[in-house]
């Protein structure tokens, strides 16, 4: 399977699995010319290889039609670590709540609550409410995933960086199975350290 047909699978699965709706989030994947992105405007459960979009990472189109509005965190994301190959941005519900609370923590959004979300995620620090697309954002954004592999968007969505796509999208998983236990549990949980 060629990086396209990865991106399309795992767009498809996010949609699937409700980690996105409409037509929300973007996934990109790098390439040896910059990355191949979804394209905006576009349902993540509707779109096909021939969709994807080409980039540099300036955001020059290679090939394609309109990269997302979130091009620029990928990008930036991308020229900043050498080991990140795959950024998911997505708005599961559970972890959108999360991002939504009065008591938001920025620092750790959320408790540590199973043994996966400690393995994989481990911290989930949190940036203010950017406007999507807006440079401001994508400076946020990139000034946490310096040294982490998610971050959550303060009324928004949460960003997630691996190796490759597959590891993205479990570490996503973790972070709205996580959210999900600690909005049931309210303030009556007990954390792991």
């Amino acid at each position: 399977m060629d990086l396209k047909e990865q991106l399309v699978e795992v767009c498809h699965q996010l949609y699937q699995r409700k980690l996105v709706s409409s037509t929300g989030g973007n996934v990109s994947v790098r390439t040896e010319r910059g990355l191949y992105i979804t394209p905006t405007g576009y349902s993540l459960g509707e779109v096909t290889k021939e969709d994807i979009v080409e980039i540099t990472l300036d955001g020059e189109i290679l090939n394609g039609g309109q990269p997302s509005k979130e091009w620029r965190f990928h990008s930036s994301i991308l020229k900043l670590r050498d080991d990140v190959h795959a950024v998911i941005h997505a708005h599961p519900a559970y972890t959108v709540a999360v991002s939504c609370r009065k008591d938001l923590n920025f620092a750790d959004a959320m408790p540590r609550l199973t043994p996966g979300y400690i393995a994989r995620v481990g911290k989930l620090p949190a940036v203010p409410y950017a406007p999507p697309g807006s440079e401001e954002l994508a400076q946020n954004v990139l000034e946490v995933l310096r040294h982490h592999h998610a971050v959550l968007m303060q009324n928004h969505g949460v960003t997630v960086i691996a190796k490759d796509l597959r590891h993205a999208f479990i570490i996503l998983e973790e972070i709205e199975e996580n959210a999900h236990i600690y909005l049931l549990l309210g303030q009556d949980y007990h954390a792991l350290s």
